[in-house]
């Protein structure tokens, strides 16, 4: 086995294992090449950056010509949210900075928070433009970081490269180990120390969701970056799915309401 990593990108720590790899692949070339493809990617849909095509869609409301990728993260977007009954909802965006979860990591909340918007109401997706009303604003952090490892995926596979694990801060695809799925070991949210179990994968995204991952205190309340709909998060959830993008949905989704159940092809633990 060869490793690659880490690569500190997109606020985490990227990693990558490779069970076998073709003739002549450069790993040194690669990480290069790994380290572009995912600095594109933030240049273009991170709402921490000012300059993204998606910060500037939150700040002027419309975005002419979007690219095919673009679009197709909206669709996704429209998908989840009508898959989980409205919970997954990109339209978190204001509510978000305005808690502190802010381009400067401020964590300091505001007196009074928005409410979050229903997505169908505030964002219209067409071939030409995208525009958003009512001074909305979106995040793709729920969902954006499965659908890179995605991409890095295919990626892999057009490089001939056919068994491999994909680590981003926890997120992952794998594919096998010559055909033998993988163990992934599951930490514990609250003491990282200690592993919560250990599951198996073979050609499935992964992803693990906490309100104790990501927290602050501000104006005498707590927030995270879960913002939940019935006040009863799970300690942690696991999820395994077809693609990491699925993956890293249900996993914030099952994260913010204990109650909801998704469909049967999705496996989940909570702990």
């Amino acid at each position: 086995m060869k490793t690659l990593g880490p690569i500190k990108k997109l606020g985490t720590q990227w990693w990558f294992e490779f069970f076998d790899l073709p003739k002549g692949l450069d790993l040194e070339v690669l990480s290069v090449e790994l380290y572009e493809f995912i600095e594109v990617f933030e240049n273009k849909y991170s709402r921490f950056r000012d300059t993204s095509e998606l910060s500037q869609l939150n700040e002027a409301k419309v975005w002419k010509d979007p690219s095919v990728e673009f679009l197709e993260l909206f669709r996704i977007a429209f998908r989840a949210y009508r898959e989980t009954n409205g919970l997954f909802n990109i339209a978190v965006g204001s509510y978000l900075e305005k808690s502190g979860y802010n381009k400067d990591y401020s964590f300091q909340s505001e007196a009074v928070l928005p409410e979050i918007p229903n997505l169908d109401e505030v964002l219209h997706v067409g071939t030409d433009q995208i525009i958003l009303t009512k001074n909305a604003r979106v995040d793709l952090g729920g969902f954006g970081k499965g659908y890179l490892i995605d991409l890095i995926a295919v990626f892999f596979k057009k490089k001939g490269i056919k068994y491999f694990l994909i680590n981003g801060g926890g997120d992952m695809y794998v594919t096998s180990d010559k055909g033998d799925p993988i163990q992934i070991y599951l930490q514990d949210p609250i003491n990282r120390d200690v592993a919560a179990g250990a599951i198996y994968a073979k050609d499935q995204g992964f992803a693990a969701s906490s309100p104790y991952l990501r927290s602050w205190s501000s104006n005498g309340k707590l927030f995270t970056h879960l913002v939940s709909k019935n006040g009863q998060e799970p300690k942690g959830v696991f999820v395994l799915a077809s693609t990491a993008v699925w993956a890293d949905i249900w996993a914030t989704t099952l994260a913010v309401d204990s109650d909801f159940v998704p469909p049967k092809e999705i496996e989940f633990i909570r702990v």
